[in-house]
């Protein structure tokens, strides 16, 4: 089992060691939890106290001692969806922070697969609903597992939000896209002999450039005056392209 989403989800490692040893013994005294959980006997109570705070165990009396029991697992999702619904509350408080002035020029770097998943979806959340961006792909990279892997994840929030993306590939890279990409609704791909740039997304006064090695690297950069001269290159690359 992985123990990381429990982590993840706030449980401490004495609430993991005891919650399962709770769930393989059943109804226990703290003795025995205190034997197959490794936890100290001076850490018992409080382990147990915050296990039944989060719904995660509960007792019964038989005469005056205490008979711990593991609640449901399925308790597990109700305290996921209640973080969930805390952590959407404080995401919309961190956003009126954020608010503020919108700067004309700006750049960021963003190191790693995970982060620049995340600025894929920033991006989609910027652009909205039912727009469109246009890029010039990575290449014969797309070939690649990890990144047929990445963009699977990559475009299921892009197709749930109906986002459309032009595209320009260079015509020796073709059977890629068809053998790995075709599959993929709302694109719209024309083939060029001309040789780009690759890894570069233009959307609505931004410019993201993602170079993908060994480590990934993703270079965004916000200016409407860059912006305007990217867009008006692929725009006229595009009239030029064939389906």
């Amino acid at each position: 089992m992985n123990k990381q989403i429990l982590l993840d989800l706030g449980l401490s490692e004495r609430e993991i060691a005891v919650f399962l040893v709770l769930l393989k013994l059943g109804s226990t005294t703290t003795g025995p939890l205190v034997k197959d959980s490794g936890v100290q006997n001076s850490k018992i109570y409080e382990t147990l106290d915050k296990l039944m705070k989060k719904g995660l165990c509960n007792y019964v009396l038989k005469g005056k001692t205490k008979y711990f029991q593991a609640s449901d697992p399925n308790t597990l999702m109700n305290f996921y969806e209640e973080k969930k619904a805390n952590l959407s509350e404080t995401v919309d408080e961190l956003q009126i922070i954020r608010q503020k002035k919108e700067v004309e020029y700006d750049a960021r770097i963003y190191e790693g697969a995970r982060a620049i998943k995340s600025v894929f979806y920033e991006m989609y959340d910027y652009i909205g609903k039912n727009s469109e961006y246009c890029g010039l792909p990575l290449g014969e990279l797309l070939a690649k597992e990890e990144l047929q892997i990445f963009w699977a994840q990559v475009f299921k929030k892009r197709l749930d939000m109906k986002i459309r993306i032009r595209t320009l590939h260079n015509i020796k890279w073709k059977h890629i896209f068809k053998q790995f990409y075709s599959q993929y609704e709302l694109i719209k791909i024309k083939y060029t002999r001309q040789e780009f740039p690759t890894g570069i997304f233009i959307f609505k006064d931004h410019l993201l450039n993602v170079i993908w090695g060994k480590k990934p690297v993703g270079f965004l950069i916000k200016s409407r005056e860059n912006y305007v001269r990217w867009q008006r290159f692929f725009n006229e690359q595009w009239e030029k392209a064939k389906d």
